[in-house]
């Protein structure tokens, strides 16, 4: 039996607590002010009240959002896979060369070129292609050595799989 990753316990109480996560202030009279958010990342976004993708874009930049949180995990796809599902679990992730839908996430997690060392000039990549149910395409990922660290789109793929969008952003850096 699998023990779930670090990253997936940690994306639960994130997701859990993110909204009720909130600081008082007060304005320069004294006042309090109203409650502001604390830097949580938003992992809401992006799907719908029956489950699937309303909004790409919002998905991408949640799907962004774990894989910064995931620290050394950031480059273990099925861990990344697990965190995705445990914040979205109406969702399915299916590998790089399964296209996407409304219902499911296409991901690539290895190097930008697979074939290759990793290090700076050949960084970790984690990329990822949503559809939205209006069957607009968003692709994006984030990338970095020796972690992901640094979020990057790639604008509307033609072909809505992670697998193409990798390709894509490995020309853009």
């Amino acid at each position: 039996m699998l023990k779930p990753p670090l990253l997936f316990t940690a994306l639960l109480l994130i997701a859990a607590c993110g909204d009720s996560s909130e600081s008082t202030s007060s304005d320069s009279q004294g006042q309090p002010s109203t409650p502001a958010d604390t830097a949580a990342p938003d992992l809401s976004g992006g799907v719908d009240a029956s489950g699937i993708v309303d909004s790409g874009q919002a998905l991408l930049k949640a799907i962004q959002d774990i894989v910064l949180a995931a620290g050394d995990e950031a480059t273990d796809g099925e861990a990344i896979a697990q965190a995705i599902v445990a914040v979205y679990p109406t969702l399915t992730v299916s590998g790089s060369g399964v296209p996407a839908d409304p219902s499911t996430i296409s991901l690539y997690v290895n190097l930008v070129n697979s074939k290759d060392l990793a290090g700076p000039d050949n960084p970790w990549l984690v990329a990822v292609a949503v559809m939205d149910n209006a069957g607009t395409c968003v692709g994006g990922g984030v990338y970095g050595f020796p972690l992901p660290t640094e979020t990057i789109e790639s604008a509307s793929p033609t072909a809505c799989s992670a697998g193409f969008v990798a390709d894509r952003i490995g020309e853009l850096i």
